[in-house]
């Protein structure tokens, strides 16, 4: 069998692999903690670098490549290969687990946003960085992905929204079925999006369409609560109507509490000016000297964003993405 060697920071990691399935399958069969969400090639959170080897796609219909990167939930190994996975010191102190929780409340922010709010046991002992995501799994064993909408509290309760979606098996059932101390499975934290102190900026540039504002959210919340900014802050928030934009408010008392750049973008309604309607459009306008984007939301948005800040010459290292899809 074709063998798998695997880097990081904290040593060399040998598997075997059949060179049939795609390696994140592979790798988390072996029990080996990685980082994914969508496993179909858009969120980008199980990116390797290759060192050696062949690989090959799996499924031609999606991504499996992110600029010098491979997607391990979409490639597969052609023979011995080696692969390196980034080392973020941010992540030393977080533990991967799983629990039960318990729904102990839903809120409507607006028609179609619902606000939830989850208890793991008192012993968990869970910790998560600003920005990161939990996987939750249903009574009908669907499985879903979402960000967390705030920092860690002290009450201790786990924050996430969720959109209605037309054909979201997870987002029907917290719609129509869901109800107080209704429990679930999680798993988590995960994920790699939130500031890094090895990209130590003077501008930081947040782009979100829809729900994508939430794990922005948590993220300008920790920013206000430590009381100083790491330099300038932008934040570009896309939605298709006035009506959908159910954080407009917070976000406006958020910027009273310390002073960020914010602009909110209608797709479907008549600009009051020529700007643009994209918040991908904005980067046109920014000058990306020094800068960090984090970028989270539709998975269109954030290809269109990956590509306008390559072309204005941001280092691939500066742009981080947490793209959503429909659940």
């Amino acid at each position: 069998m074709p063998q798998l060697v695997l880097k990081k920071a904290d040593g060399t990691h040998h598997f075997k692999v059949s060179g049939k399935a795609a390696l994140l399958d592979e790798l988390s069969e072996s029990g080996f903690p990685l980082n994914f969400s969508c496993r179909k090639g858009d969120c980008g959170q199980c990116a390797a670098t290759p060192l050696s080897g062949e690989f090959a796609v799996l499924n031609i219909a999606v991504p499996w490549q992110q600029g010098s990167q491979i997607l391990l939930c979409n490639a597969r190994a052609v023979g011995d290969v080696a692969i390196e996975i980034e080392h973020l010191p941010e992540l030393e102190d977080i533990r991967h687990q799983r629990s039960p929780c318990k729904i102990v409340q839903l809120n409507k922010l607006s028609a179609n946003v619902l606000e939830v709010l989850l208890r793991l046991p008192p012993n968990a002992g869970f910790r998560f960085l600003p920005g990161q995501h939990v996987r939750l799994t249903n009574r009908a064993k669907v499985t879903r992905s979402y960000s967390l909408a705030e920092p860690p509290n002290p009450d201790n309760l786990l924050r996430i929204h969720v959109r209605r979606m037309e054909e979201g098996a997870f987002s029907h059932y917290l719609f129509h079925e869901a109800a107080a101390n209704d429990l679930l499975h999680l798993e988590g934290p995960a994920g790699t999006f939130f500031p890094r102190k090895s990209l130590a900026a003077k501008k930081l540039i947040f782009l979100a369409t829809g729900t994508g504002i939430a794990p922005i959210y948590a993220i300008l919340l920790n920013l206000a609560s430590a009381g100083r900014l790491p330099g300038e802050v932008t934040l570009i928030w896309g939605n298709r109507r006035r009506e959908d934009a159910y954080l407009d408010d917070a976000l406006k008392a958020l910027q009273l509490k310390f002073p960020f750049h914010y602009r909110c973008l209608y797709s479907r309604e008549a600009a009051v000016d020529a700007g643009p309607r994209h918040v991908q459009d904005v980067l046109l306008e920014k000058d990306l000297l020094d800068a960090v984007v984090l970028a989270a939301g539709a998975p269109e948005m954030v290809r269109d964003a990956r590509s306008h800040c390559c072309k204005l010459g941001l280092p691939e290292a500066n742009f981080l993405a947490d793209p959503f899809t429909s659940s």
